[in-house]
């Protein structure tokens, strides 16, 4: 699942659904305190743990806090909306907060909708950051990551790995391509191909799905170089990979090999060219 952001009230009705709905990896409630109305306390604590509640989101895939969501006593599922008192007012505290302490300052996108009961409530789209976001407080940092339907942090180590981590900015910018738009391929292409005018049909863990119909083709993301916007008629997007695309002879299969197939020479591949519409 990408993240998927809560803009309407018709997204709010269809995504929170009483006695239905959890929160999970991308879904956030926050209930009111009857002493301040907000589920933060009205204090430098209660500051920094909306900090770390929207960066935890930023750090792992992107999610939606939905304050006013009241759950059941039980567990973790959606029980009713509670409308915000003054929720423009307090939207805008949140951006005040999110101004200070947060290293980069993530990107949000907050808005008050209406519940099917006529609530009014808060929602804070988070969407991924590709870059690592820090709560710095006086001399050291903290790294939140959303996990399940918590938080957790991120050790010294698992710090450094995900700096280094580029097959999730890969993965993060993949899913940004709709699926209709149609993608280039900066690659070494069969002859019989074209680099233009393919789909992405999903993205896994390690994996892009490339299809053309009725070709299907799975690509690690190790062989993903970068991801970016050409906007061209026939490759809206383009993915340069570090691979050959190789049709086969006698049977409707692409694959992708790192290296040039054995019996195989330079002349049965072209690299992209503008003129190359497929």
């Amino acid at each position: 699942m990408a993240y998927q952001p809560i803009r309407s009230s018709a997204d709010l009705a269809a995504r929170l659904i009483p006695g239905a709905t959890r929160e999970d990896h991308w879904l956030d409630f926050k209930g009111l305190n009857a002493a301040n109305a907000w589920p933060y306390r009205d204090n430098d604590n209660g500051r920094d743990e909306c900090r770390l509640d929207v960066a935890a989101f930023a750090n792992e895939d992107g999610g939606s806090i939905v304050i006013g969501a009241e759950e059941v006593e039980a567990g973790h599922v959606f029980a009713r909306f509670t409308p915000v008192p003054n929720a423009q007012e307090r939207l805008r505290g949140v951006d005040e907060i999110l101004k200070e302490k947060l290293e980069p300052r993530p990107a949000i996108e907050p808005y008050v909708l209406q519940s099917s009961g006529e609530e009014e409530v808060i929602v804070i789209n988070i969407p991924p950051s590709l870059r690592l976001i820090a709560l710095h407080s006086d001399d050291w940092y903290t790294f939140p990551v959303r996990t399940a339907d918590s938080r957790r942090y991120l050790a010294l180590a698992e710090v450094d790995a995900r700096m280094q981590d580029r097959d999730r900015v890969h993965r993060l910018r993949l899913h940004q391509i709709p699926r209709e738009a149609p993608v280039g391929l900066d690659a070494k292409v069969d002859s019989q191909l074209s680099h233009d005018n393919w789909r992405i049909g999903h993205v896994e863990e390690d994996v892009v799905i490339l299809t053309k119909v009725p070709i299907e083709v799975p690509v690690p993301l190790a062989y993903v170089e970068t991801v970016y916007k050409a906007g061209l008629p026939s490759a809206e997007w383009v993915i340069a990979l570090s691979c050959y695309v190789n049709r086969h002879r006698h049977r409707a299969i692409v694959t992708v090999t790192k290296e040039m197939p054995f019996g195989r020479n330079a002349g049965h591949y072209r690299s992209r060219g503008l003129e190359d519409e497929g």
